[in-house]
């Protein structure tokens, strides 16, 4: 599976209502290496996603009502494997119903 900025657009349109993603791509001067980032804020949370061109891909989840940070992973090339799964991880987190 490609793990890439349509894979992670679409994983998560598909099973998060109603959100609205912001994309940034990055590059660097020689445009050598880039990072996608994505961020959404959902259910009092903020989410963002940083996927590299190396393939470093950093998740990163804060919940806004209780001022904590709740999921801050980075997965490295060797990771890529878990990738589907801390998306899954942050949706699930996200989607839980608040107490």
């Amino acid at each position: 599976m490609t793990y890439d900025l349509n894979w992670l657009s679409k994983s998560l349109e598909s099973r998060l209502n109603n959100i609205s993603l912001t994309i940034e791509s990055l590059q660097n001067e020689s445009e050598e290496e880039f990072i996608n980032r994505v961020e959404f804020a959902y259910n009092g949370y903020l989410c963002e996603v940083l996927m590299y061109s190396n393939g470093r891909f950093d998740v990163f989840v804060y919940d806004d009502i209780k001022a904590e940070t709740v999921i801050n992973l980075t997965l490295l090339l060797e990771e890529q494997d878990l990738k589907e799964n801390s998306i899954q991880n942050l949706i699930e987190t996200v989607s839980a119903k608040r107490v």
